[in-house]
């Protein structure tokens, strides 16, 4: 039972029954709205202690968390469309992550930098640019993930806005 659910009424489920025959259930429909889901900084708050995290190329102690789900590049070397949020790129409002953001940094502040962990943040130019124009209101230092063919106004954009780069542009 999973929260008084029987597996077998849980799409998206695969489990080994109790014959040990795996199971697979009917899939389960792709997550449309992104503003939907709870934010997951007030977990961290709750159960982590941030600062017993590290990544060499980050500030620290740093924030990191995703914006999006999905992907519609097709590059033979990545495995997360196949395996984890498919092929349509899905995404929170900017307003939903700036708020999310105003909140970590209101709970968090020792954090020394924001990191949007997207594969594909940068994918939506207007999106991005709106979403650094906001976080450049806020006053946060940010960095992200970045495929190599964002032009160089958009990265100037952003980091006109709090962009946390090692290099000069």
């Amino acid at each position: 039972m999973a929260d008084g659910l029987d597996w077998s009424a849980i799409k998206g489920l695969s489990y080994r029954n109790k014959d040990g025959v795996i199971v697979h259930n009917e899939d389960r429909e792709i997550l449309e709205s992104m503003d939907s889901l709870p934010w997951v900084t007030p977990v961290y708050k709750r159960d982590l202690v941030i600062e017993n995290y590290f990544g060499g190329y980050l500030k620290h102690p740093y924030i990191s968390f995703y914006t999006g789900r999905g992907c519609k590049s097709r590059c033979t070397f990545c495995l997360w469309p196949q395996t984890i949020g498919g092929h349509r790129y899905r995404t929170r409002s900017v307003e939903n992550v700036v708020e999310e953001v105003k909140w970590a940094k209101a709970a968090f502040p020792q954090v020394k930098e924001f990191f949007f962990d997207d594969d594909t943040l940068t994918d939506n130019l207007p999106r991005v640019e709106a979403l650094a124009k906001e976080l450049g209101k806020v006053g946060v230092v940010w960095s992200c993930n970045a495929k190599a063919n964002v032009p160089r106004k958009t990265l100037e954009v952003l980091k006109d806005n709090g962009l946390s780069c090692s290099s000069s542009l």
